[in-house]
This record gives structure tokens, C-alpha cells and sequence, in this order.
């Protein structure tokens, strides 16, 4: 059980991809919370994971995780411990996916009995998956969505095996409170609502934050496709940066320009470039269709099976009654999904 003089009032666990961001802003942002990040905590474990299981195959030992510290806390006031790492690992490193179910239960072990209540935020699986593809498209990834899934496909099934996630965290002694995220959208004060009745805890005062602000860490999906060949062209420009055939001395500092620009430039640019930078981008770099649409995800029907029994199952069981049609969007959006064609 981690060190604290302050009393956590609940864990937020994520999921990623949903309003993880948001919360945490509005949280640290209000005078009637105190807060505090758990990314600490999830990287010393995923670290030791890393080292000591992935390398020598020895299962680590539970850590000591130290002091939270919850900076000028407030006496009597609600406290949250928050990271959406707790439940979304290794989006960069997917020969990892197998340690995930691993992670979860280091995790919940080191903060068994600091608090008895966890939340989660869902969201439709389909669109979470869209979504994180959409993350590694802004964070200068190279995949288009076809060699993605095929990359990440264990990474999915792990991250979204909500089961077992839910299992895992009820046997460190935590009571799962989910909230799917559709329901903040369709209606932020019945979202609200659900939050103070699940967790007798009152809404923080600045709970006004719009989802889709770019300060928020949102995504404009529409320009996925010109963000992800600008990404290939500047890759394949650091790539005859160094090729043997170049001995130009700066070769360093022209390959970490042309990184920081794949990672960074293209990023920041796209997300606030307007119609007329966005019309003329495309004249030069001609895309043609978009390829990386949200109903070019091809899912197998075993994966189907999966995210009925294993996600979309434990919510109708645990959610609020109110957000049931949002639950059964989710099923039919499963359902309906392009099966994968090998």
C-alpha cells in the first residue's frame, strides 16, 4: 500500500483513449479535489516487467511504491489517484502484450487497500481502437491502419479484455464504478450524475471542459491520412540523411531536425492548420482516398467473440441502467464491423 497522509478517495484507472486527459485537467484545476498522477507508480512496474520478466523470464517481486504525494492537500477533501497507464500498456512496444495481464496484477497488488473504489471510463471498442491507431499516426508512427492491426492484434485483445481487467481488480479488494464515456457526449449532466450517485463524491467545481478542445489531447481525425504521409515523408528523408553514401558532418543534427519535425512539426501543424493550409498540403502531396477510415477497421470473428464476452459482457452487469442503449451501440458496432480478410 503506497505511503500517503491523505486518505485516496478513489483510483481512476482509465481506460485510455477516454477523456483521461479532461478529467485529470478538471480535477487538478479544482479547489474542492485533491489530486494525484499514479505515472509514477505504472512505469517503475512496466520498467521491472521489463527487465526482469521480458529479459530473464523471472516474475517480479510486488515494488514498494513509495510516498504518494499529494502536493498542498487539503484535510476532508475528495483525493484521486489517476492514471490511465494503470489499465493501457506498451502502445509502443507490442511484443510486450503478453506481460499485460501481468502488469495488472503487480499493479493492483501495490494499491490493495488505499482505496476501495476504482473508476473507469469506456468507450465503444471500435472506436478505440481508431483511436489509438489515430495516436501513433500523431506521434510520427509509419503503420496504416491494415499493418497496425496486424502488428497490434495481442495488444488489443489485452488492453480491451475488460474481464479480466475487472477480475483482477476486484481480487486486490477494489470496487469497479464504469462510466462509458458516449454518455458524457450524448449528455455531460446526467455523465455527472452517475459520477456523485457511484462514488458519493461530489463533481469537481470545474467540470466545464469541452472533450474536443485541442488543448485536450483530441484528434482531428479527418486529417489522418495527410498525417501519416507526411510521417513517411520525413522518414524516408532521414533515411537518405543516413545512408553510408553521406558523410555530410552535421548528419546528426539534420536526422534529430528531421525526428523532432516527423514527431512534433507534423503534429502541431496538422492540428491547427485550417481549410486553406489543409487544401493546399493535399495539392502537393496528392493523397488520394483516405485508406485510414474508421470503417477500414477489419476485425476476425474470433476477435468479435472476444470483445462480446469480454468487454461488452462485464459492462452490461456493472454500468448504470441509463447507459444500457450506449452498451448495445457498442455490441452492434461489433457486430457490424468488416470482418478481416486474410
Amino acid at each position: 500500500m503506497p505511503a500517503t497522509s491523505q486518505a485516496i478517495s478513489f483510483v481512476h484507472a482509465g481506460m485510455a483513449k477516454c477523456m483521461s486527459t479532461s478529467l485529470q485537467t478538471m480535477w487538478g484545476a479544482s479547489s474542492n479535489y485533491n489530486y494525484c498522477s499514479a505515472t509514477s507508480l505504472k512505469t517503475s512496474v512496466e520498467k521491472n516487467i521489463e527487465t526482469e520478466y521480458a529479459r530473464h523470464g523471472v516474475v517480479p517481486e510486488i515494488l514498494d511504491p513509495g510516498r504518494v504525494n499529494f502536493n498542498n492537500a487539503t484535510p476532508d477533501l475528495p483525493s484521486v489517484l489517476s492514471c490511465e497507464g494503470l489499465t493501457y500498456s506498451w502502445s509502443h512496444n507490442p511484443e510486450m502484450a503478453g506481460c499485460i495481464d501481468l502488469k495488472q496484477q503487480l499493479l493492483s497488488k501495490m494499491l490493495s487497500g488505499s482505496s476501495n473504489k476504482l473508476l473507469l471510463i469506456v468507450r465503444n471498442p471500435i472506436d478505440w481502437i481508431y483511436s489509438a491507431f489515430a495516436q501513433q499516426v500523431r506521434e510520427g508512427g509509419l503503420l496504416d491502419l491494415e499493418d497496425y492491426q496486424k502488428t497490434f492484434g495481442l495488444f488489443f485483445e489485452q488492453n480491451l479484455n475488460l474481464k479480466q481487467i475487472l477480475d483482477t481488480w476486484k481480487q486486490a479488494g477494489f470496487d469497479p464504478i464504469i462510466i462509458p464515456m458516449e454518455c458524457y457526449r450524448a449528455d455531460p449532466s446526467h455523465f455527472w450524475e452517475i459520477y456523485e450517485a457511484k462514488l458519493n463524491i461530489q463533481r469537481p467545481e470545474k467540470f466545464n471542459v469541452d472533450l474536443d478542445d485541442s488543448r485536450r489531447n483530441s484528434t482531428r481525425y479527418e486529417v489522418l491520412q495527410d498525417h501519416l504521409n507526411l510521417n513517411r515523408i520525413f522518414d524516408l528523408l532521414a533515411q537518405a540523411t543516413q545512408s553510408d553514401k553521406n558523410d555530410i558532418r552535421d548528419k546528426k543534427q539534420v536526422l534529430e531536425a528531421l525526428n523532432y519535425a516527423r514527431k512534433w512539426g507534423v503534429r502541431r501543424g496538422l492540428t491547427f492548420a485550417d481549410e486553406i493550409h489543409l487544401s493546399e498540403l493535399r495539392n502537393i502531396i496528392n493523397p488520394g482516398e483516405s485508406q485510414v477510415r474508421k470503417e477500414n477497421i477489419s476485425i476476425n470473428d474470433s476477435f468479435k467473440e472476444h470483445l462480446i464476452e469480454n468487454f461488452v459482457g462485464p459492462l452490461m452487469k456493472t454500468v448504470d441502467a441509463s447507459c444500457l442503449d450506449i452498451l448495445r451501440q457498442y455490441e452492434s458496432s461489433i457486430v457490424t464491423q468488416h470482418r478481416f480478410h486474410s
